[in-house]
C-alpha cells in the first residue's frame, strides 16, 4: 500500500506575537539615512493590530496581545476571502467618517458604528509569514513584495498603506495630510528584518502623546472635570485644562463600573480599580509641565 504524504503545515506564525514599534525623531530622515535607504510610510490614527488567517479562522490581536475580533467585526469577511491559511499581516484598523481619519469611533461597539455610517478599514504595512514560510527574517523591500502578492485582489476595508521612497514626497503628504487626520510619518530602514527589539523604525508626528494610566478622575464621575495619570516614567499627573464635554463622556464611559468602592464619598477624587484604562496625554516641557488630556484609547 503506497505511504501517503504528509501534506505540510501552512500556518507558520501563530499570533499573538511581538510587533515593532517605531521611536519618534524630531527630524525625517533623508533618504540614504537608514540601512538600504527608506521606505516612508503614512502615519494613521487607529489601533495597531494583527490579523492572521489559521484553521480556525481569521484573527485579529492588538499589539498588547488581545483578540479584537469581537470589537471589529466589519473587517472579517473582508480578510477571510482574502487571505489563504498561513499569511500573518501587520496594520492599523482605522475608523472614517466624513472623508477624515476618526479616532473616537473606535471606542464606539460595531453596532454603533454601522448605525452611524462609520466606516471602518484594515491599512496593512507589513507581511509576517506566508503559507509554510515565517518571513520575518527577510529585508523590508522583500516583505513589501511579498505584500503586493498577498494583497494584489484586496478591495476595501482591507487596502495597502500609502507608502514611498522619495522624502519630497513624504514631506509633502506630512503637510497636506494632517488636515483628514494623518498623524505623520513612519520611516523603515528597507534593508532591516521584521525584529520587535531593532531601532529601524522611526516615526515623525505632528504632536508626540504619551499613553499614560488612567489611576483616578477628579470631580463628577458621570462629568469628571480631569483625569489622573500615571505616567510611563512612574510620575502621577493631573490633567488640565478641564475637560471638554466630549472628552469627560469618553473618561465617563471608560471608568463606568471601574471606580474603587473605598473612595471616599466627600473626595473629588475617585480612585479607578485594575485593569485600567489608558488615555493619551500631551506633556508640557520640563519635568513639572503640565499634562493635557487628549483622548482615551481602546483597549488593546
Amino acid at each position: 500500500m503506497p505511504t501517503r504524504r504528509k501534506v505540510p503545515d501552512p500556518v507558520m506564525l501563530r499570533p499573538p506575537v511581538p510587533l515593532m514599534q517605531p521611536r519618534p525623531v524630531p527630524v525625517l530622515p533623508a533618504e540614504d539615512g537608514m540601512p538600504g535607504g527608506v521606505v516612508y510610510e503614512i502615519k494613521l490614527d487607529g489601533v495597531r493590530c494583527c490579523a492572521a488567517r489559521t484553521e480556525a479562522g481569521v484573527e485579529l490581536w492588538s499589539r498588547r496581545a488581545r483578540g479584537l475580533n469581537g470589537r471589529f467585526p466589519e473587517v472579517l469577511p473582508a480578510l477571510a476571502d482574502l487571505l489563504a491559511s498561513g499569511v500573518v499581516l501587520d496594520g492599523e484598523l482605522c475608523a472614517f467618517r466624513g472623508g477624515r481619519l476618526a479616532f473616537t469611533e473606535l471606542l464606539r461597539s460595531p453596532r454603533s458604528r454601522a448605525a452611524d455610517g462609520v466606516a471602518v478599514s484594515y491599512v496593512v504595512w507589513d507581511v509576517l509569514a506566508v503559507p509554510g514560510r515565517d518571513v520575518r527574517g527577510l529585508p523590508l523591500v522583500e516583505r513589501r513584495e511579498l505584500l503586493a502578492e498577498v494583497l494584489a485582489e484586496a478591495r476595501p476595508p482591507v487596502e495597502r498603506v500609502m507608502a514611498t521612497r522619495s522624502r519630497e514626497t513624504a514631506l509633502g503628504w506630512y503637510r497636506d495630510l494632517h488636515s483628514v487626520g494623518v498623524e505623520g510619518l513612519v520611516c523603515k530602514a528597507a534593508a532591516a528584518p521584521y525584529r520587535p527589539e531593532s531601532a529601524s523604525w522611526v516615526k515623525l508626528r505632528h504632536a508626540e502623546t504619551t499613553d499614560a494610566e488612567l489611576v483616578g478622575i477628579v470631580g463628577d464621575p458621570a462629568r469628571p472635570e480631569a483625569v489622573l495619570a500615571r505616567l510611563p516614567d512612574g510620575r502621577q499627573a493631573t490633567t488640565s485644562p478641564r475637560l471638554t464635554v466630549v472628552q469627560a463622556h469618553q473618561v465617563a464611559q471608560a471608568v463606568r463600573g471601574r471606580l474603587r468602592p473605598d473612595s471616599e464619598k466627600s473626595s473629588r477624587v475617585h480612585w479607578v480599580a485594575e485593569p485600567r484604562p489608558v488615555a493619551e496625554v500631551l506633556l508640557g516641557s520640563g519635568r513639572h509641565g503640565r499634562a493635557r488630556f487628549v483622548r482615551m484609547r481602546p483597549e488593546e
